[in-house]
């Protein structure tokens, strides 16, 4: 297989660390009023073209308005949009996709406030740096970035010397000594520990993770799009706080925002947590025991905290003041199958999915999904609120918190496993699952996902599923095992009707959109061979204007679709 790389510095626009303010023009792209908090069917839903668009989740007021306030795009962490997306089947040109190198992985973008003067800018963030980019039709423009002390930086010629060495390998052998030579454990190390989940309020703080801490950023100069980048107020945990005793060194792993406006916090050794967007009081937090957390996890608009352990799908209570695992104050646990243990892209034994929610407004049953960690993944529902009195706990279930469960296997009868790091992608009552397990794994996280589907046969699948609020249990939709989806979030536009993730097919990667009805391939955005173009474990997410934006794995990667 040809490893070489379609494109170099040349290829990309290299945008420069010390780029100079440059006037905002007329093509600026605006992110005013692109959320839907309320749709339902038969409703307007003005530009969009599948006009099913179910209850969405409620704003949250203190969270920037746009399209993308944080990982996973809302507090539900729904990965789903109204925004319409591509459709069609296109080779890119060179000149439609702007790459901003930087670190290795890189997650998602968050959306900061319009500026008076009207300018738009996103933010971005890794394991080494934070980023403000503004967003135009034509050429984006990166405004400033801020080094975060003690983190590995690589400049942005030193991520196009990366890349360019990683596509010039014709040997799986040779990649592989070259990352366990120079990024060993890079993922485990790194990644995880700082830049996963971000955040942006709706004053323009951005909040991100760096090992123990939360650092706040903003413009140094307010309301100036062409200000440099500040760290406004850091929040490090007492040692008390973090856990001695977790099987990996514990840091903030997930960020999230109460509808109240303060920061709920998790940490890797699985310490649940809740403390004041200024830092002025003393974090409020839970120490769960013998569990750990490796994923982010989801918010209500009543105070509920959603959070999957390695044992537990758990639901704690923040009622403003006070911070509850208490039954009388509507907290509950659940145990949940856990059979297969890390692996591959995983990291950590149990549910590899942020949970999220299901079912909003006046949608009959509210419900939050994961898949568990069978050998073969289950997807499950639990109740959010109380059990409906008339329930019966589903056969081979842990308990009767769990709503229903069923076997996720691609339409695949055959497989032996299939699991996921993936959040589980819902819009309405569909849940869309993707299969991250490699048929044969490697030791490391940046291994696995750069090898995967590459240079050695990688996942196979996607599947739908819907709830049914009547009978009180899933069916099958439909699956797809011919596509993959290796290492990606995947994301679901109500506007196109589709769901989107990243591959590696016929000697490229790509952006593929299969259909939200039925999983049949409507979208194939082609981008080329490069390493850059390997989502690894990023986010697909668009633009108001219908432009994507994923991480590579060498730079963030703006794709104008038009």
């Amino acid at each position: 297989m040809n490893m070489k790389a379609l494109l170099l510095a040349s290829s990309f626009l290299l945008v420069s660390s010390t780029a100079l303010p440059v006037k905002a023009e007329s093509n600026t792209v605006h992110f005013v009023n692109t959320t839907v908090t309320s749709m339902k069917q038969g409703e307007n839903t003005g530009p969009l073209r599948h006009d099913k668009v179910p209850n969405m989740p409620p704003k949250n007021p203190f969270l920037v308005d746009g399209p993308s306030a944080l990982t996973h795009w809302n507090p539900a962490q729904t990965d789903a949009t109204v925004i319409p997306g591509p459709t069609g089947i296109k080779q890119i040109p060179e000149e439609k996709i702007q790459r901003f190198p930087g670190g290795l992985i890189n997650i998602s973008y968050v959306n900061g406030p319009v500026y008076p003067t009207g300018e738009q800018v996103i933010w971005l963030a890794n394991n080494n740096r934070i980023a403000k980019v503004m967003i135009e039709n034509d050429q984006s423009k990166l405004i400033a970035e801020y080094k975060i002390p003690g983190q590995p930086y690589l400049s942005p010629q030193e991520a196009n010397a990366v890349t360019d060495k990683l596509d010039s390998f014709t040997s799986e052998r040779d990649l592989l000594d070259y990352i366990n030579t120079h990024f060993s454990n890079y993922g485990e190390k790194y990644s995880v520990r700082s830049g996963v989940y971000p955040v942006m309020d709706f004053e323009g703080n951005f909040y991100t993770v760096v090992n123990d801490s939360i650092m706040v950023f903003g413009d140094k100069v307010s309301h100036d799009p062409y200000s440099e980048i500040e760290l406004k107020r850091k929040l490090t945990l007492p040692k008390e706080i973090l856990n001695p005793n977790a099987k990996l060194t514990d840091a903030i792993l997930g960020l999230n925002m109460t509808y109240d406006g303060y920061l709920v916090f998790a940490t890797l050794g699985g310490v649940v947590g809740v403390v004041d967007r200024d830092f002025q009081e003393q974090p409020q937090y839970i120490k769960l025991d013998g569990e750990t957390i490796s994923n982010s996890f989801a918010l209500d608009e009543k105070g509920g905290i959603y959070v999957v352990s390695s044992n537990y799908m758990h639901k704690f209570v923040w009622d403003g003041k006070k911070l509850s695992d208490r039954s009388e104050d509507g907290a509950w646990k659940s145990a949940y199958d856990v059979d297969g243990e890390a692996g591959g892209i995983k990291l950590d034994a149990g549910s590899g999915s942020t949970p999220t929610l299901m079912g909003f407004g006046d949608d009959e049953d509210k419900l939050v999904v994961i898949t568990d960690g069978s050998e073969v993944m289950n997807i499950v529902a639990f109740w959010r609120d109380e059990i409906p009195a008339d329930f019966t706990q589903q056969a081979g279930t842990k308990s009767r918190r769990i709503a229903g469960q069923m076997k996720v296997n691609f339409g695949q009868d055959q497989l032996e496993e299939a699991q996921s790091e993936q959040s589980v992608a819902v819009l309405g009552y569909g849940a869309f699952v993707v299969n991250n397990s490699l048929p044969d794994k490697l030791p490391t996280k940046l291994e696995n996902v750069v090898v995967s589907g590459v240079t050695r046969a990688g996942p196979k699948g996607v599947e739908k599923f819907e709830w049914d609020p009547k009978k009180n249990q899933w069916k099958r939709a439909w699956a797809n095992p011919h596509v993959n989806a290796p290492s990606v979030v995947p994301m679901v536009s109500a506007g196109s009707n589709q769901a989107y993730f990243n591959r590696y097919v016929e000697g490229a990667w790509e952006i593929t959109g299969v259909d939200w009805d039925t999983g049949e391939v409507k979208t194939r955005l082609i981008l080329g061979d490069s390493q850059a173009f390997n989502g690894a474990y990023s986010l697909i997410q668009l633009l108001p204007n219908g432009d994507l934006v994923y991480g590579g794995l060498t730079g963030y990667l703006k794709i104008n679709t038009k």
